[in-house]
């Protein structure tokens, strides 16, 4: 079948068989470092705010924190919007709120009414490779580590604090699939 194609399809189909082999022999899977204060916490049936995590790309930020969200909302917790938590914080910029210290968390989750929550960062890189099907320049954003803390709303108190670093190959992490491994493991889920 292979003999049959032109030149260019041949060379197509190599790289691709390339890029798979590379992508499955070199991929090493996201390192997730979860420390938990010494009390037993459960955000299951818990009211949870997420706040947007501070990142240099806002949209990859909110991304994130939706993600995040949307996984703890699946496993059992109360999750509350961040928009409601953001007015009635009278907070226009949702990233600074964590600026000023966990006192003002505590005045946030009085405000909303929360149990916990979660603040945290990603951080990226943009780096420049070369475009698998032009040979060409092209300029990636990826992954280089992330971090999230959920504190007691009651007392600023960091109940599980989460390390996010992807392994080698993960420039294509997207920010749903770090959202959603943070989530895990600050549920204490392990993938299956």
């Amino acid at each position: 079948m292979v003999a049959g194609l032109r030149p260019q399809a041949r060379t197509v189909l190599a790289r691709m068989r390339i890029l798979v082999f590379g992508v499955l022999s070199s991929c090493k899977g996201p390192t997730l470092d979860v420390s938990r204060s010494s009390q037993s916490v459960s955000l299951t049936g818990k009211r949870v705010g997420v706040i947007a995590m501070k990142c240099s790309n806002s949209g990859f930020g909110n991304t994130v924190s939706d993600a995040m969200a949307n996984f703890l909302l699946a496993s059992g917790c109360n999750v509350v919007e961040r928009t409601q938590i953001m007015s009635l914080a009278g907070q226009g910029d949702v990233q600074v709120m964590e600026s000023n210290g966990f006192v003002d968390l505590v005045r946030i989750g009085q405000l909303a009414n929360v149990d916990y929550l979660v603040v945290g960062s990603v951080t990226l890189d943009n780096r420049l490779s070369v475009d698998f099907w032009t040979g060409g320049p092209e300029s990636k954003v990826v992954v280089t580590g992330a971090t999230a803390r959920v504190v007691d709303a009651k007392n600023a108190q960091v109940v599980v604090a989460v390390t996010y670093e992807p392994g080698r190959g993960s420039g294509w992490h997207r920010p749903v699939v770090v959202g959603q491994e943070i989530g895990r493991a600050i549920l204490g889920i392990s993938e299956k």
